[in-house]
């Protein structure tokens, strides 16, 4: 995969697997890059949104929702 904006933007990046099992994040603070990992132990992750487009904005409750158990 590649990103579509430069990685130092500001942009909180969120990438999910096939399978959706697993979340990454990619965020840049000014001083180096963060990679966060969620992996989940059983079921899989239900409100990934269904789009067309490979760049999709999320809000910041969007994305608490996501994370959050279900």
């Amino acid at each position: 995969s590649r990103l579509t904006h430069e990685p130092r933007c500001g942009i909180l990046f969120v990438f999910i697997n096939r399978n959706k099992t697993m979340i990454r994040t990619l965020a840049y603070d000014g001083t180096g890059f963060w990679l966060m990992t969620k992996r989940l132990s059983k079921g899989k992750f239900q409100c990934w949104p269904t789009v067309n487009s490979p760049v999709h904005p999320f809000e910041a409750r969007q994305l608490r929702q996501l994370l959050s158990p279900v």
